[in-house]
């Protein structure tokens, strides 16, 4: 920008030259000679009338020299003895009103320029291009100190705090990045569009900033995402995360898969796309036997935890096949998200479940989480995203305290829409 302005000032100092010089220089009159001119051509004629009469024998020779001599000396006296050579008067002749009016120009051509440059010319623009410049030269932490130091003079900048945001994520620096996205929702309109994909990815940092873990905050975060959008893809790839980390194979593809749907072409999607292949591998390469998200009745009496015996209605039992999956889970009530699930096989139902802090998705324990409901849903392709005409019951009001354990009873008993 500074050769830029150089260029400018240099301009503007010419055309101010260019306007101040006639007014500075005054031209010297170019009919100042005339009067001489006028002298020697009347001497000339004269001269010649002369010579005329001494021809005609009206003048003598003697009389004719000396008349010639006092021509001569008459035009020598109105000739000055020395003429300019330049064809400027150098001095000034100026007045209070001329001054004035080069003071004004001086103020005013410059000052012209800026404010036509402002309106028409492209300041903004080439602001913008000599900053971008600079930055092609800066490390990723530099370009984020950068644009942490702006956002802290223009906090309402969503857009700069969303890109802040992608910038810390790609350098792992989890929680900062969503404390970033928590700026971007104070700053965006609360029904912006975009608003339940950066509160989804407001959670996937903060499940990353918790080393892969779903604690209460991560929950909360997850479950205010779904309020706006059950389908976001970014918690759904964390549900997933979740769900593989624990062996639950099945319920990872589901909602990868469910991911995946939201945006084939996405960034995410090869990334999706490999984790449901590995999902699909390690369920070909287990037993139902040694599958930990496959239920093992516990008959253990020092649990804290929700003991469930689930059984299915004869409507539902005569239109399950054995080897459909059975998900069992416990949620707060009016929420998605389960604190804990587990799957078994249908053939073995009836069957007593336990539901603990040992198949907990969030880490958590049970108790001390206000109402609870527990949910059995017969899927009909193994997915944990449940489908139309499901089979499905639930118990509601259920409150667990430290140490308690509540045994209930669930029927599968109608279909889910």
């Amino acid at each position: 920008m500074s050769a830029l302005w150089y260029g400018l000032t240099a301009l503007v100092l010419v055309a101010i030259v260019i306007l101040l010089f006639p007014l500075l220089f005054q031209r010297k009159n170019k009919t100042q000679l005339a009067p001489e001119q006028a002298n020697i051509i009347a001497y000339k004629e004269r001269l010649a009338a002369l010579e005329l009469e001494c021809n005609q024998g009206r003048l003598s020779p003697e009389t004719l020299e000396q008349l010639k001599n006092e021509l001569q000396a008459e035009l020598l006296q109105d000739v000055p003895e020395h003429e300019a050579s330049s064809q400027y008067d150098v001095r000034f002749a100026l007045g209070a009103r001329q001054y004035a009016l080069i003071f004004v120009m001086a103020l005013a051509v410059p000052a012209t320029a800026l404010g036509l440059y402002e309106q028409l010319g492209g300041s903004q623009q080439m602001t913008q291009f000599a900053a971008m410049k600079a930055r092609q030269s800066m490390s990723l932490e530099e370009l984020v100190a950068d644009l942490q130091k702006r956002l802290s003079e223009n906090p309402d900048n969503a857009k700069g705090w969303f890109m802040l945001a992608g910038s810390l994520l790609d350098m792992g620096r989890y929680q900062e990045a969503a404390d970033a996205l928590d700026h971007t929702l104070k700053t965006l309109p609360e029904n912006a569009p975009v608003r339940a994909s950066v509160m989804g990815q407001r959670a996937q940092a903060l499940f990353f900033a918790n080393d892969g873990k779903i604690n209460a905050e991560v929950k909360s975060a997850i479950d205010e995402t779904l309020k706006l959008n059950a389908n976001e893809p970014s918690v759904m790839g964390v549900l997933g995360i979740a769900a593989y980390n624990q062996q639950l194979y099945s319920e990872a593809i589901g909602f990868w898969q469910r991911a995946l749907a939201q945006n084939p072409q996405s960034g995410a999607a090869n990334s999706l796309r490999q984790g449901i292949e590995r999902a699909k591998q390690a369920l070909g390469e287990n037993t139902p036997a040694q599958t930990p998200q496959t239920a093992v009745v516990d008959e253990s009496k020092n649990f804290t935890g929700v003991r469930v015996k689930v059984s299915l209605s004869p409507q539902a039992q005569s239109e399950t096949n054995s080897n459909q999956i059975v998900f069992v889970l416990v949620r707060k009530v009016g929420e998605r998200m389960p604190i804990a699930a587990t799957r078994v096989e249908a053939d073995r139902l009836p069957a007593t479940i336990t539901l603990d802090k040992r198949n907990s998705m969030t880490g958590q324990a049970l108790e001390n989480q206000g109402a609870l409901e527990v949910v059995a849903r017969v899927s009909k392709n193994a997915n944990a995203i449940p489908q139309t005409g499901d089979w499905t019951g639930q118990v509601e009001n259920i409150h667990l305290e430290n140490g308690q354990q509540k045994q209930v009873e669930l029927q599968i008993d109608h279909q889910f829409k």
